[in-house]
């Protein structure tokens, strides 16, 4: 390179920090610089500072891509975020080990599908009516306080453990079609085996339960009848609709299915991913 100093540009953030630039040098031996390499080098800027804003935007996507994926990763419940065929958008941690097990529901060729036709035909239903939720919800889509929480589904497992909860919602806040124009369903997916359920310590004390009647909930949970509830903790029926009706009155469920619903669509504990790794 020539002993000249070169036609540069440089784009500086507004902390003086450099952030790109351009440098046209001059060979040895080659002609000095003129008015018109400086012209051609400004009309190279505005392309320049385009490309400058582009990279810092795929940067910053980036990074919140793996912050949200770091974050649903973080849930014990498994979170699958579905198109309108069902095809898996985004899929958490906890949800792949599910999927992975296909024990009651698998992907396959990045279709969501579950084991049984009545639940496939079920979920298959339900991702439909939540994305083409028109604000009109059948008794039971709603928990104390009006609020919609989406629709509930009991998905059977093959290997004969507790059937895995499902709490199928619509994505976006608006009805039908979103703004932006995508179709997608959230699903939150809770295997309330025991040791399982991530719900069931939050869900007491979020409602002050007593032992027993914590107890009662996590066999709810769990799929048990209220026969066998009572069986398993050595009491009568009575015993047991008696605890239930107390936490009906703390949890201002009206029914059995509503308070399932209650169970699932709280929010779920977060792992500790330091630990799990």
């Amino acid at each position: 390179m020539a002993p000249e100093g070169p036609i540069a540009h440089l784009i500086v953030a507004d902390d003086q920090r450099p952030l790109s630039g351009i440098s046209i040098q001059r060979r040895v031996e080659g002609r000095h610089f003129t008015d018109d390499d400086l012209a051609m080098c400004n009309l190279l800027v505005p392309h320049l500072a385009t490309a400058t804003v582009i990279r810092h935007e795929r940067i910053r996507s980036r990074q919140e891509q793996n912050a949200r994926t770091h974050v649903l990763d973080r849930f014990r419940a498994g979170i699958v975020i579905l198109d309108l065929a069902r095809r898996a958008i985004v899929t958490n941690r906890s949800a792949q080990a599910i999927l992975r097990s296909d024990d009651g529901l698998c992907e396959r060729a990045g279709i969501v599908h579950a084991a049984r036709p009545r639940d496939e035909w079920e979920l298959q239903r339900l991702v439909r009516s939540v994305i083409h939720y028109d604000g009109s919800e059948p008794d039971g889509d709603r928990l104390p306080g009006g609020a919609f929480q989406g629709r509930f589904l009991a998905v059977r497992r093959p290997s004969g453990k507790p059937p895995y909860m499902l709490v199928v919602n619509r994505l976006f806040a608006s009805p039908g079609r979103s703004a932006v124009g995508d179709e997608a369903a959230a699903i939150f997916i809770t295997d309330p085996s025991p040791g399982q359920n991530p719900y069931a310590e939050t869900f007491r004390h979020l409602f002050d339960l007593t032992p027993a009647e914590s107890e009662v909930v996590s066999l709810l949970a769990a799929g048990h009848s209220i026969e066998e509830i009572s069986r398993k903790r050595a009491v009568t029926r009575a015993t047991t609709r008696t605890l239930l009706k107390r936490i009906y009155a703390k949890t201002r469920a009206s029914r059995q299915n509503e308070l399932i619903r209650l169970i699932f669509a709280g929010d779920a504990p977060i792992a500790d991913l330091d630990r799990e790794d």
